[in-house]
C-alpha cells in the first residue's frame, strides 16, 4: 500500500527514476504553468508496475533518460485546462 503525501502551495510533488537501479525519489518540483493545449491536474494515486521497474533498471531499449518522472497508471482530477481542451 503506498503512502499519502502532499505538497506545499505552488509546488507539486512527482515521482523519479534516479539512475541507481534501487531508489524511486519523490521530489518537490514547481507547480506547471498550464499552457494552450495542456491540463493541469491533482493526481489522488497512481502505481509503480513492472514497466517502470525495468524502465528503471535499463532493461528495456526505448527508455528515457534518468532522472525520470515514470507513472503512467493515474488517478486524478482536472484542475486547469487550456484552449482547445476547455
Amino acid at each position: 500500500m503506498g503512502r499519502p503525501c502532499s505538497s506545499a502551495p505552488g509546488s507539486a510533488g512527482a515521482g523519479f527514476a534516479e539512475p541507481s537501479p534501487e531508489n524511486f525519489v519523490l521530489k518537490e518540483i514547481p507547480t506547471p504553468s498550464v499552457q494552450h493545449g495542456t491540463l493541469l491536474i491533482k493526481l489522488a494515486a497512481t502505481s509503480v508496475n513492472s514497466i517502470d521497474i525495468k524502465i528503471r533498471e535499463g532493461a528495456l531499449a526505448i527508455a528515457p533518460p534518468l532522472p525520470a518522472v515514470l507513472g503512467s497508471d493515474i488517478a486524478e482530477t482536472v484542475v486547469e485546462a487550456r484552449n482547445p481542451l476547455t
